[in-house]
Protein backbone atom coordinates (compact mmCIF):
# COMPACT_ATOMS: atom_id res chain seq x y z
CA UNK A 1 0.00 0.00 0.00
CA UNK A 2 2.81 2.40 0.86
CA UNK A 3 4.42 1.89 -2.55
CA UNK A 4 1.08 2.56 -4.30
CA UNK A 5 0.50 5.77 -2.35
CA UNK A 6 4.07 6.92 -2.95
CA UNK A 7 3.71 6.29 -6.70
CA UNK A 8 0.47 8.28 -6.78
CA UNK A 9 2.09 11.12 -4.88
CA UNK A 10 5.10 11.19 -7.22
CA UNK A 11 3.04 11.21 -10.45
CA UNK A 12 3.33 14.64 -12.06
CA UNK A 13 2.20 14.27 -15.70
CA UNK A 14 -1.55 13.81 -15.26
CA UNK A 15 -2.62 16.98 -17.09
CA UNK A 16 -0.25 16.33 -19.98
CA UNK A 17 -1.35 12.70 -20.28
CA UNK A 18 -5.03 13.63 -19.98
CA UNK A 19 -4.74 16.13 -22.82
CA UNK A 20 -3.80 13.25 -25.15
CA UNK A 21 -7.05 11.34 -24.54
CA UNK A 22 -9.19 11.27 -27.69
CA UNK A 23 -12.11 9.05 -26.72
CA UNK A 24 -15.37 9.67 -24.91
CA UNK A 25 -14.52 10.12 -21.23
CA UNK A 26 -16.62 10.35 -18.09
CA UNK A 27 -14.99 10.91 -14.71
CA UNK A 28 -17.04 9.72 -11.75
CA UNK A 29 -15.86 11.70 -8.74
CA UNK A 30 -16.57 11.39 -5.05
CA UNK A 31 -17.77 14.60 -3.43
CA UNK A 32 -15.76 13.85 -0.27
CA UNK A 33 -12.82 12.02 -1.81
CA UNK A 34 -9.68 12.80 0.19
CA UNK A 35 -7.25 10.78 -1.95
CA UNK A 36 -8.38 12.37 -5.23
CA UNK A 37 -10.17 15.56 -4.16
CA UNK A 38 -13.11 16.79 -6.22
CA UNK A 39 -11.17 19.91 -7.21
CA UNK A 40 -8.35 17.75 -8.61
CA UNK A 41 -10.74 15.50 -10.50
CA UNK A 42 -12.43 18.47 -12.10
CA UNK A 43 -9.05 19.98 -13.00
CA UNK A 44 -8.06 16.71 -14.65
CA UNK A 45 -11.35 16.59 -16.56
CA UNK A 46 -10.71 20.11 -17.84
CA UNK A 47 -7.63 18.75 -19.65
CA UNK A 48 -9.54 15.97 -21.42
CA UNK A 49 -11.27 17.20 -24.58
CA UNK A 50 -15.05 16.79 -24.20
CA UNK A 51 -14.85 15.02 -20.84
CA UNK A 52 -17.95 14.76 -18.68
CA UNK A 53 -17.93 14.65 -14.90
CA UNK A 54 -20.40 13.05 -12.53
CA UNK A 55 -20.17 13.78 -8.80
CA UNK A 56 -21.36 11.12 -6.36
CA UNK A 57 -22.86 13.10 -3.48
CA UNK A 58 -21.35 12.33 -0.10
CA UNK A 59 -19.00 9.67 -1.48
CA UNK A 60 -15.32 9.34 -0.76
CA UNK A 61 -12.71 7.45 -2.79
CA UNK A 62 -14.44 4.04 -2.79
CA UNK A 63 -17.33 5.00 -5.04
CA UNK A 64 -18.40 1.51 -6.08
CA UNK A 65 -18.80 0.50 -2.44
CA UNK A 66 -20.18 3.79 -1.11
CA UNK A 67 -22.54 4.72 -3.95
CA UNK A 68 -23.00 1.70 -6.25
CA UNK A 69 -26.31 2.96 -7.63
CA UNK A 70 -24.79 6.33 -8.56
CA UNK A 71 -21.82 4.68 -10.24
CA UNK A 72 -24.06 2.31 -12.20
CA UNK A 73 -26.30 5.17 -13.33
CA UNK A 74 -23.27 7.20 -14.44
CA UNK A 75 -21.82 4.25 -16.35
CA UNK A 76 -25.13 3.53 -18.07
CA UNK A 77 -25.49 7.18 -19.07
CA UNK A 78 -21.93 7.32 -20.39
CA UNK A 79 -22.37 4.15 -22.42
CA UNK A 80 -25.73 5.26 -23.78
CA UNK A 81 -24.16 8.52 -24.98
CA UNK A 82 -21.55 6.74 -27.11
Amino acid sequence: LHADLAACDAYRNAAEAAAKIRCSTTLILGERDVMTPLKGGKALAANIPGAQTVVAAGAGHMLMIERPESVLAALKAALAAT
